[in-house]
């Protein structure tokens, strides 16, 4: 069963192109169900937001992959995606990220992320830009989309129009008596 565990969060980390539903694993780790590498990678991740122990569950992963019959050839797509997935979260934090600690945090060399990183900017998978003469990433605030701004502006109308009818109803049952 563990096996199956293990092969199906690493199924959902690989598959999932829109990230949803990756910290699924980790819910069921915390609640001491399992845990392994791959499972402690994405509590770290998503839970603890802690990249010191993401990035050492991460190299833990490399062994557990490398030692798996159905995983093994699959190494470094996952170390891709893993990367990905760090370098996503990291950027939901911070506007500006020095480029050699990124690189600590990918377990990369420092030219080695600044050219992976050019690469997503390049592939439209990033909003930022690099600024070399201080060794970091900018990240830029797209203008928000306007479907989404007529949501946020709508969300609470139908809330407010029930508390102004019934105020109206208060006011009439005042007036009447």
């Amino acid at each position: 069963l563990k096996h199956l565990v293990k092969d199906t969060v690493w199924v959902i980390h690989h598959e999932a192109p829109d990230r949803k539903g990756q910290d699924e694993p980790a819910r069921a780790e915390k609640a001491g169900s399992y845990s392994d590498p791959i499972t402690r990678f994405l509590l770290a991740l998503y839970t603890e937001m802690d990249y010191d122990d993401a990035q050492r569950e991460l190299q833990s992963c490399e062994q557990v992959c490398k030692g798996d019959y159905f995983l093994a050839g699959h190494w470094a797509e996952f170390q891709e995606n893993a990367r990905l997935l760090v370098f996503e979260s990291y950027c939901r934090i911070h506007q500006c990220i020095n480029i050699e600690m990124l690189a600590s945090k990918l377990n990369m060399q420092p030219e080695e992320a600044e050219l992976w990183i050019v690469k997503l900017i390049q592939n439209a998978k990033l909003d930022a830009r690099i600024d070399s003469e201080k060794c970091r990433v900018v990240m830029t605030k797209a203008p928000p989309n306007v479907y989404q701004q007529v949501i946020e502006k709508t969300k609470n109308l139908a809330f407010r129009s029930t508390m102004l009818v019934s105020n109206l109803e208060k006011g009439e049952k005042k007036d009447g008596n």
